[in-house]
């Protein structure tokens, strides 16, 4: 009985071990893709982070994770965290985009660019027309004057719209669930 239990104790050491040795394997799999991944995506980033400011910041180190790491100034690499919240908004909404596109998918900005100043807004709102080229945008936002010019349509083909939700849902003072508005007939979306 001993010696049956020493040779089941080592048949699941054993299972364990090839257990460990797969999920270890796996999780460095992941770890490789999203690397490459990544890789593909500093090209597209960086140049428009370049473009976007006149080439003061250029490459965008992205992590595994899909994450900013770092940029490079001139000669100096900058933390992500180094550099100022706008700058840090900006790279997001390029890397989200550059992710959207790449999948051939979506993005959704929450009004992801409230740091950004009127030079690279103007910049910012072409670039996005651009993308509403290939890719669906939503742009959900309480300054919609930050968006809502003639730039942001760009060469777009009417895919591009706004919508004023205040015109057309009403909040109930006891908390009630969002309904449409009796007073406001629906309208179809305004092009910019």
């Amino acid at each position: 009985a001993l010696a049956a239990l020493a040779r089941r104790e080592h048949e699941l050491e054993v299972e364990y071990g090839g257990w460990k040795l797969l999920l270890d394997t796996l999780a460095e799999a992941e770890r490789e893709d999203a690397t490459h991944l990544g890789d593909a995506l500093v090209k597209p980033v960086s140049e428009r982070m370049a473009a976007l400011t006149n080439g003061r910041y250029s490459e965008v180190g992205i992590g595994p994770q899909l994450d900013a790491t770092g940029i490079r100034l001139g000669e100096d690499e900058r933390s992500f965290n180094d550099v100022s919240v706008g700058t840090r908004e900006q790279i997001a909404l390029l890397l989200r985009l550059a992710i959207a596109e790449a999948l051939g998918s979506f993005v959704i900005l929450d009004d992801h660019l409230t740091q950004s100043d009127p030079l690279r807004m103007a910049w910012i709102r072409g670039l996005l027309g651009q993308a509403a080229q290939k890719i669906q945008v939503v742009v959900m936002t309480c300054h919609p004057e930050a968006y809502l010019t003639g730039d942001l349509a760009g060469d777009a083909t009417g895919d591009v719209h706004a919508v004023n939700l205040t015109d057309r849902v009403q909040r109930h003072d006891d908390g009630e669930q969002a309904q449409a508005h009796p007073d406001h007939a629906p309208s179809a979306p305004k092009r910019v």
